[in-house]
């Protein structure tokens, strides 16, 4: 086992993962600092601009950053946060890592998240000791420490009474009255002004996972409306493309201390992922020496085309190729093997999680690409509720995603990986169910059990089907029409005098 070794990378020349999907860090001695591996909507770009413009207006502001996800939201945000508080002459001040909001806050529990993220930071800055009103800040330090969430309830814990510290004794106290919460964020941004900063930004994120509850963040997002109106602070709130329109434009009174409109975020182009990840190989480069490059760039500008240029995906898909089958010596991956691995690794992940009938029905969703409820199960043959089951589980499983709402009516789409499978299927003879000799092709317990009682060749009628499945004709009609378009029945004649013929059995 000498031949282990932590890092995979080294092969390559390089010192960490490259492929690496978490947002860019703000500081500069971080392996990927970002600023010099950010890359693309620069000054030139118009977001950057208007994001730039608003920071620029004094006395704060909220903001909506919105994009599908994958696409660099958060990075983006956290270049300004970066310029702002290192780079400007008016500088903004701003916590370590970004605030994952939650639904289930309400206003005492938002204040003490702020103050958990600025006490953090100030103390990584000054230690225990701060410039100005120093008392203050023992108290802040005081409530980041001892603040614990249990469940969705907050619950005050000293370990110590007085000036001793006891690790065996924990005394529980009552919450700190939301009144007092607030009068130390005040204080607090009083206090980060007169270091010398112009301002806070606040950066919100995981508001993705708030809009499949959007009821309950409208609620949340009316309780704290006063407090993020409090000035010099600017509240920047990242989700997914339709958070505005979802959650802030509905409430008037929220809306109304909002910009306008949210900050819309595309992909990158392909000229700036590529880029981006030439750029982290040299920055990952090892000291005096070359790197090979783990995949050709073609594999890259593939991959862009089929996760429609969002770059985390591409990062993901990326590493997980290079990582599936280790190896001790370095090769570049090019399109033809990335293609097949990602092919296996696709299939066999499905095969895992997926029965052979599951798998059928993803894939007449993938041949549809974007469909709603309805017309899946007009397609399939299959009662409403049993569409419904199958959609849950792959909704779950992050096969499918809901793209747009009309009205009532919901539009969905299945993933990418997905849909790279289909592709696959359909312009060779790779096949993903466990059985060669098995096709996509899906019918519904009800279809099966009825063809079989029939005998090649025969003809059938609807009231014969209908007798035979104890349905009603409209039912039974469905049933034929579905069976027609999948090969199994010819239909001949018109109207009364319609009769379906028997091609081959299921």
């Amino acid at each position: 086992m000498h031949s282990l070794s932590q890092n995979f990378w080294t092969i390559y020349g390089l010192r960490n993962n490259p492929y690496d999907t978490n947002a860019l860090a703000l500081y500069t001695d971080a392996l990927l600092p970002i600023s010099k591996a950010y890359v693309g909507r620069g000054y030139e770009s118009k977001e950057f601009q208007l994001f730039t413009n608003i920071l620029r207006s004094p006395g704060g502001a909220r903001i909506v950053v919105e994009g599908e996800i994958g696409v660099g939201k958060t990075t983006f945000v956290n270049y300004h946060r970066y310029l702002w508080e290192k780079e400007s002459k008016d500088r903004l001040f701003t916590h370590c890592g970004e605030i994952s909001f939650s639904v289930q806050w309400d206003r005492q529990s938002f204040l003490v998240n702020v103050l958990s993220y600025l006490t953090t930071k100030l103390y990584l800055l000054y230690g225990n000791i701060l410039p100005v009103n120093n008392s203050l800040f023992q108290e802040l330090l005081l409530l980041n420490k001892v603040f614990v969430e249990e469940n969705t309830q907050w619950q005050l814990t000293l370990g110590c009474i007085g000036g001793g510290i006891s690790k065996e004794k924990q005394i529980s106290i009552p919450m700190v009255p939301e009144a007092k919460l607030y009068h130390y964020f005040r204080e607090c941004i009083l206090t980060i002004l007169k270091l010398g900063y112009a301002g806070i930004i606040l950066h919100f994120d995981n508001l993705e996972l708030l809009q499949k509850n959007i009821e309950a963040c409208q609620k949340t997002f009316d309780e704290i409306r006063d407090i993020l109106q409090l000035p010099n602070i600017y509240s920047i709130f990242v989700g997914k493309t339709g958070f505005f329109n979802h959650i802030i434009s509905p409430l008037e009174r929220v809306r109304s201390i909002f910009f306008g409109w949210p900050i819309f975020l595309k992909p990158l182009s392909q000229e700036d992922v590529l880029k981006a990840i030439h750029i982290r190989y040299e920055l990952l480069a090892s000291q005096n020496m070359r790197y090979i490059k783990p995949i050709e760039d073609e594999v890259v500008l593939y991959l862009y085309n089929l996760y429609e240029g969002k770059i985390r995906f591409i990062m993901d898909a990326i590493y997980a190729m290079i990582t599936y089958f280790p190896t001790t010596f370095p090769q570049t991956l090019g399109l033809m093997k990335a293609k097949e691995l990602l092919k296996t690794m696709l299939s066999e992940k499905l095969q895992n999680l997926l029965s052979s009938r599951e798998l059928e029905i993803l894939m007449q969703m993938a041949k549809m690409k974007e469909f709603s409820n309805a017309e899946l199960t007009k397609k399939l043959g299959l009662q409403r509720q049993n569409t419904a089951k199958y959609m849950k589980k792959f909704m779950e499983l992050g096969y499918i995603h809901p793209i747009n709402q009309i009205s009532k009516k919901s539009i969905y789409r299945v993933s990418e990986d997905v849909y790279f499978l289909y592709s696959i299927q359909e312009s060779s003879n790779f096949s993903i169910v466990l059985s060669p000799s098995e096709n996509f092709v899906f019918l519904s317990k009800r279809q099966s059990k009825a063809l079989k009682t029939f005998r090649i060749g025969s003809s059938i009628t609807t009231r014969d089907y209908a007798e035979k499945c104890q349905i009603s004709p409209s039912s039974a009609l469905r049933d034929l029409k579905n069976l027609e378009e999948k090969g199994y029945l010819q239909r001949y004649g018109i109207k009364k005098n319609t009769y379906f013929l028997v091609l081959k059995k299921a």
